[in-house]
């Protein structure tokens, strides 16, 4: 039965592949990492929902996918999905928090804390241009919208799921 699992294609690539790791990182307290995994996992979640005719998302597919799924709980303000979109870029291609998009003043630029506390904090009296938003926080939301969109996959879109997930990436027992 463990055997079936593992190679189921749900199983193995998004919660074995992505949202496992994720955990780990987060439990050895390796938040940044998490933090890469995460929007790594976001990026996938969009390829996921796109059409049949299309293989490549973009940043409008990106920043579509986080405004249905990502919802920070205990926030004052909400964060844009273009905004997480721009902290991802920013992350990922150059390790920072300020991102093209930030520069031009076109989306908030997202600083990340661990911790206890709301999911993001937002002091538009000290800085209209910065949002704080909790790791663990984005982390739990992000594996509560994958849990949705999975539901969701599964009811419209069965066969596509099943074509564009056996694409993916998945581990292999020797």
């Amino acid at each position: 039965m463990m055997t079936e699992l593992r190679n189921d294609a749900v199983i193995n690539t998004i919660y074995g592949g992505i949202i496992a790791p994720i955990k780990m990182l987060v439990e050895q307290e390796h938040f940044r990492s998490a933090l890469l995994l995460t929007f790594c996992g976001i990026d996938a979640m969009t390829y996921l929902s796109l059409p049949d005719e299309r293989e490549d998302s973009s940043r409008k597919d990106f920043s579509a996918w986080c405004d249905k799924y990502i919802k920070l709980k205990n926030t004052q303000d909400r964060v844009r999905g273009l905004e997480f979109f721009a902290a991802r870029s920013a992350l990922v291609h150059n390790y920072k928090a300020e991102s093209r998009l930030s520069d031009e003043r076109k989306v908030r630029v997202l600083h990340f804390f661990t911790g206890q506390g709301p999911d993001s904090i937002y002091a538009p009296q000290e800085s209209k241009e910065q949002i704080l938003v909790r790791i663990e926080g984005l982390i739990e939301c992000f594996i509560e919208g994958v849990n949705e969109f999975v539901i969701h996959l599964f009811k419209h879109h069965g066969e596509r799921t099943e074509r564009r997930l056996e694409k993916m990436l998945k581990q292999v027992d020797r």
